[in-house]
């Protein structure tokens, strides 16, 4: 049986970080994108960080040369990162520049790591979300293009991380980013009394975590424009 819940991390692991687990002693940064752990068995482990789509997007024949890529320099292994980049831990030293090399032929820049640009995030914004205000995934491309020699040098005095929210409910966490954008509802939410009398008005009045809208007689509603914070809230 496979048992409950998502499969185990110990099952998912290279198998240099399964000899040197809980053993590690310290992460050195060879160059941006490069990182060097080392463990108290003697050990060290190579891991090369790949900079993505930024709503981390990426099609089936792409994610297979991943794992062609994965398969011949890295045993098989990668991960994605907490900010979607993508990781290959367990690549053989002399082997690196020739992993960043067949990237850089792919269209993927390695970097992100230490006191540089770090993977620039984003919700999905207009790709699939009906809430979304702006679109947060061709904005971070955009900065992206712009600043794509931060994140392949280590020329801040800190890590930088730009983060994109499309609206206010903050999927992207534009808000918790070192710089965040997010998009703002700035008009109130259209009242189309036509389709009203499909709904359940007093529910729509109560999913409004500002308490904005108000029943207007049995079959229709308003909106007070000074509670209204033009979050989606009420168009889910």
């Amino acid at each position: 049986m496979p048992g409950i819940g998502v499969p185990k991390v110990a099952d998912n692991l290279p198998p240099i970080v399964k000899r040197n687990y809980g053993k590690w002693i310290n992460h050195i940064h060879v160059r941006p994108g490069v990182i060097r752990h080392d463990s108290e068995t003697g050990e060290s482990c190579y891991s090369l960080r790949v900079g993505m789509p930024a709503n981390a997007r990426v099609s089936k024949d792409t994610l297979l040369k991943f794992c062609d890529l994965a398969d011949e320099y890295s045993e098989g292994f990668f991960r994605v990162t907490q900010r979607n980049a993508l990781e290959f831990v367990g690549v053989k030293p002399e082997r690196i520049e020739e992993l960043i090399g067949r990237l850089k032929a792919m269209g993927f820049p390695v970097g992100g790591t230490n006191r540089s640009l770090h993977h620039i995030v984003c919700c999905a914004g207009w790709i699939h979300c009906h809430l979304a205000a702006s679109d947060p995934a061709a904005i971070m491309k955009a900065l992206y293009d712009e600043m794509l020699q931060d994140f392949q040098t280590e020329r801040y005095p800190a890590k930088l991380k730009i983060s994109g929210s499309g609206c206010i409910n903050n999927c992207g966490e534009g808000s918790t980013a070192d710089i965040g954008l997010v998009g703002v509802h700035r008009d109130l939410p259209p009242i189309k009394e036509d389709k009203l009398a499909g709904c359940e008005l007093p529910l729509v009045s109560a999913i409004c975590p500002t308490g904005a809208i108000h029943l207007k007689g049995p079959k229709s509603i308003e909106i007070d424009p000074k509670r209204c914070i033009h979050c989606p809230a009420c168009s889910v």
